[in-house]
This record gives structure tokens, sequence and C-alpha cells, in this order.
């Protein structure tokens, strides 16, 4: 589990008394956190090789949080971002992070930005 200052740093909220004491009690609202989520569906997907999941799979949703966290250092310089504060804007820079940095084609682009909504769904 991640510190409270970290969390504050990595949301880039101001810190400040309250909001320390606010995320360090848990009287915050409850942060839901990008690549956290990225990452607990991959270890659940793991688990499920063999049985409905193929290893190929897995590699594609790995290679989809390894792209996620160049573009959140990269554009960012952050490893994680809270859910609440994406918008838009995340997505296009996202997507021409894919198309010019990882020099993903359109369809390889349009793939990464689906499994990014997928996640967010859960």
């Amino acid at each position: 589990m991640r510190h409270s200052h970290q969390i504050l740093l990595d949301s880039g909220q101001p810190i400040t008394a309250e909001s320390f004491k606010n995320q360090f009690s848990r009287n915050a609202e409850k942060s839901r956190y990008l690549m956290q989520i990225f990452n607990k569906h991959n270890k659940r997907m793991e688990s499920l090789i063999g049985n409905g999941f193929e290893l190929n799979t897995l590699k594609g949703y790995n290679t989809s949080v390894k792209h996620l966290s160049g573009f959140l250092k990269t554009k960012f310089r952050k490893t994680d971002v809270e859910i609440k504060s994406l918008d838009h804007a995340f997505i296009v820079d996202f997507e021409y992070y894919l198309k010019s940095v990882c020099k993903c084609s359109g369809v390889s682009a349009a793939k990464y930005i689906k499994q990014y909504y997928f996640y967010l769904g859960h």
C-alpha cells in the first residue's frame, strides 16, 4: 500500500495539513488510480492462463501497461494518476504518444486505447 504523502504527490494535490490528514485518515473520497487498476487486472488475468485465457493476450495487456507507464513518466513525471483527473486531452495525448514515441500503427494505438477504457470500467 502506498503512503499518504506519496499518494498526494502522485495525484498532484497540494500537500497541506488538511489534505494529508484526510488522506491519512481515509476521510477523503476513496481514490482510484489508473496503474493500480491495470496491474490488479493483469494479475487476475495471469492466474487464468490455461483456463480460458491465453498467454499472448496477457502479453498484450502487459504491453499496454508498459506504454501507459511510459506515457505517465514522460508527460506527467508520475508513476500513477487518479482516475478522476483523466479527461479527453489525456486520451488524445496518449494516442499521440503511442503513435509518435512507441511507433504504434493506428490500429495498434486504437487497441491500446480500447484496453485503457476497459480498465477504467473495473
